[in-house]
């Protein structure tokens, strides 16, 4: 198929197909004394002259051929990948949405840790949710400014027949939805592909996308300097934030990634009557556990239990559901020549932050003959939860003690104290 260019006035454009020089001959947008040019002519010619539309000319109503033209007249489709630029711009400029989405999601795994089912369904609920909001920002912008910032920028207009702005939001809304299921596949990576892939063919033969059939086309407009000048120093502020925000947060699990992997028993399912069980204490039966970073072992009670599916690198998990207390013994290797010990433990608080909050400051405290720093607080994951935080440093080696339990019976602080002796026995 030949690629068209041509002129209106003094205004050239293209590149096009054929049907849509036919198209912009039918709606008396190019005349007679237009000129059009492809590949294989070696000059310009007047449309009027050339053989391959003059049935397009033919056809024309009489008198149809005189109706004023101007540029602002002048629509044509807008090119795939000029659309595609404008779609991804204005992606870039939801990025910080993006960004609480990842948060959100590694939120869900410290929530449903130990439950892939839950953990699905979380993130699948969150993305949806996002495709949502993701879909009706654009579709505002549309109805309330007949443009978005990207497609501003690139020149790209998608005309409605609504009037009202509840309506052409509502238009706008449908569409953006259709093009996140049909064009983008929900970004699900084979889908996305084959959809992306499938739409741009379409748009090359010159036809419309599958979520515009039968709607109006999708046109190029000339680009706004001003929405350039103004949107392209904005996105970048925004996107240099949410990279500068991802990194400070990826840091942060890196570093903590032994800190931040509580997981949060069913307390539901504990009656709080039985929390204080009052035929069972400390010194019940016992059990042997291992520390598999040092190799020494420790009398804990049998009421702790050890998820089998809760062995990530240097963290330890550790369960009491009659109790309604959950514990994380966390190991970290260190450098201590560069350290600040005071920076350390305020950073340690800050990347706990979303499973406890502080209601005290640092202090110390002796724990099975070990000195160690303590932080206590109330949990962010569960309601009425108290939430404890020990930690120890002896040269490179930092040990860590994350314990949620909700209530604070009597039985529960000497379980508490006793597990801790044992535990931290096992680190010297």
């Amino acid at each position: 198929m030949a690629i068209w260019y041509y002129t209106i006035g003094p205004k050239r454009a293209g590149p096009v197909g054929e049907e849509t020089i036919r198209r912009l001959i039918e709606n008396g947008h190019i005349s007679r004394d237009d000129y059009l040019f492809h590949e294989q002519m070696t000059d310009w010619e007047k449309a009027g002259l050339n053989p391959i539309f003059a049935d397009s000319f033919a056809t024309l109503p009489l008198g149809s051929e005189a109706k004023p033209l101007g540029p602002e007249q002048v629509f044509v489709p807008a090119h795939p990948w000029r659309r595609l630029w404008a779609r991804l711009f204005d992606l870039l400029m939801m990025s910080p949405l993006f960004t609480v989405l990842g948060q959100e999601i590694w939120a869900a795994y410290l929530h449903f840790h130990g439950n892939r089912a839950g953990l699905i369904i979380a993130a699948f609920v969150l993305y949806l949710m996002l495709i949502t909001l993701v879909a009706m920002i654009p579709a505002f912008c549309l109805a309330l400014f007949g443009t978005t910032p990207g497609k501003a920028i690139f020149g790209v207009w998608v005309p409605t027949p609504c009037k009202s702005l509840r309506l052409r939001f509502r238009y706008y809304f449908r569409r953006e939805y259709r093009v996140w299921f049909s064009g983008f596949a929900l970004g699900i990576p084979p889908l996305f592909i084959a959809t992306f892939l499938f739409q741009y063919s379409r748009l090359k033969a010159d036809l419309a996308a599958s979520y515009d059939m039968e709607r109006p086309r999708v046109v190029a407009v000339r680009p706004s300097r001003i929405a350039a000048f103004i949107m392209v120093p904005f996105m970048l502020l925004l996107v240099s934030g949410s990279v500068v925000n991802v990194s400070n947060y990826s840091s942060d699990k890196r570093t903590s990634a032994s800190h931040s992997a509580l997981p949060v028993s069913s307390y539901e399912s504990v009656p709080v009557d039985r929390m204080a069980v009052p035929n069972l204490t400390p010194s019940d039966s016992t059990k042997t556990w291992v520390n598999p970073k040092t190799g020494r072992g420790a009398k804990i009670s049998e009421i702790w239990q050890i998820p089998s599916n809760s062995s990530p690198k240097d963290n330890f998990f550790f369960l009491a559901p009659t109790l309604g207390t959950t514990a994380l013994i966390s190991y970290e290797r260190i450098r201590t020549d560069n350290v600040d010990p005071a920076a350390y433990l305020k950073d340690l608080e800050k990347r706990v932050g979303h499973i406890m909050k502080a209601t005290s400051g640092w202090g110390t405290a002796n724990v099975n003959g070990v000195q160690v720093m303590r932080l206590s607080g109330i949990a962010m994951t569960a309601a009425e939860s108290q939430a404890e935080l020990t930690f120890f440093m002896r040269g490179g080696n930092a040990w860590l003690a994350l314990i949620v339990m909700q209530g604070n019976s009597e039985l529960q602080s000497i379980e508490k104290k006793n597990f801790l002796s044992a535990v931290f026995g096992t680190v010297n």
